[in-house]
């Protein structure tokens, strides 16, 4: 099997996924969720027809911290034993899904008040 790698573009710039993930959080932050688990997100990307595989989904999260564009912590799940990994924009990453959103790009998600 042929391992296929991304490219970063030009300097900081975001590959297409991350600009996607990007505007998922800000969908959801604008809808008052400002921390949420991988599975929400994928959840919510599956909603508008653009699902990702579990660990793509976790290696773009995991990209966008490391750049601090997120933040990340730890909690056990409601009424359970299983730990999850919760994840929040931070400014800066703010910043960018804001930037994101303003380039209206093919692969994003629309930004409509109606969704």
């Amino acid at each position: 099997m042929k391992e296929i790698l991304l490219r970063r573009k030009q300097g900081n710039a975001l590959v297409k996924n991350e600009e996607l993930v990007l505007s998922a959080a800000l969908h959801l932050h604008r809808d008052g969720e400002s921390q949420y688990h991988g599975y929400r997100l994928n959840g919510f990307l599956d909603e508008h027809g653009r699902k990702l595989v579990a660990s793509t989904l976790y290696r773009i999260l995991h990209r966008l911290e490391e750049r601090a564009f997120m933040t990340s912590h730890w909690e056990q799940a409601p009424g359970g034993t299983q730990w999850r990994c919760v994840f929040t924009l931070t400014g800066e990453g703010l910043t960018a899904a804001e930037e994101v959103a303003a380039k209206s790009v093919d692969h994003t998600i629309a930004l409509n008040p109606g969704m």
